[in-house]
């Protein structure tokens, strides 16, 4: 979600924005939402926003209700932004959306949010669990069809993951090899320097096991 918030600094102006919030069908606008919420953060404001997404959640009811249930998820997740993104911190915010949701369309967004969050902190597993125990609400061929490639693509990301954490673990122990055969390179030096010859065939030896 890109932080376009450099036009809401003033209340005025997230006021503003704030009266575009609903749809003319009277759906919530889930990314301008979104947006308010990093604004609302900026202006140390948070909580304060927070509330009023948790009284629109309560004049709601139906896909609306479950809309501002995902608005509200992600307005929790940017209470620890500071250390990173938390996706999943308001987890129980999406659960309730996936169970509110009236539409084939809002639930699926509901749970691309639940799946996105476990994929985000790496529990790919426990994403394709909830796909698996929810695919049975998604019965129209449209419904089945999305499920399905929400599937594929989970299980893609499981793979990417899987290959980067390979490639950073093998970066990481070539990075320490490195340190440490210039450290016995080091040692070794300062051994030949006093004519050490133990000390000097010992890190010989060592290296000699590094290659």
């Amino acid at each position: 979600m890109a932080k376009s918030f450099g036009t809401l600094n003033s209340p005025e102006t997230r006021s503003i924005v704030e009266a575009q919030l609903v749809d003319p069908q009277g759906q919530p606008r889930v990314e301008l939402a979104n947006t308010l919420s990093w604004a609302h953060l900026r202006a140390k404001q948070l909580k304060q926003w927070q509330s009023s997404l948790e009284q629109r959640i309560g004049a709601a009811g139906g896909d609306a209700k479950a809309r501002w249930l995902i608005a509200r998820a992600y307005a929790e997740s940017l209470e620890t932004v500071r250390y990173g993104l938390s996706p999943l911190r308001g987890k129980h915010w999406l659960d309730e959306a996936l169970a509110t949701a009236s539409s084939q369309t809002c639930r699926l967004e509901a749970l691309r949010q639940l799946v996105e969050g476990y994929g985000f902190i790496g529990r790919h597993d426990a994403a394709l669990a909830l796909i698996a125990g929810v695919q049975d609400q998604f019965a129209t061929p449209e419904g089945s069809s999305a499920i399905q490639t929400l599937l594929s693509e989970t299980q893609q990301a499981k793979v990417d993951y899987i290959a980067a954490a390979k490639r950073q673990a093998e970066q990481a122990e070539a990075h320490n090899r490195k340190v440490h055969k210039a450290e016995l390179n080091k040692r070794l030096a300062t051994a030949r320097a006093r004519a050490d010859k133990q000390e000097i065939r010992r890190y010989e030896a060592l290296l000699s096991n590094l290659q």
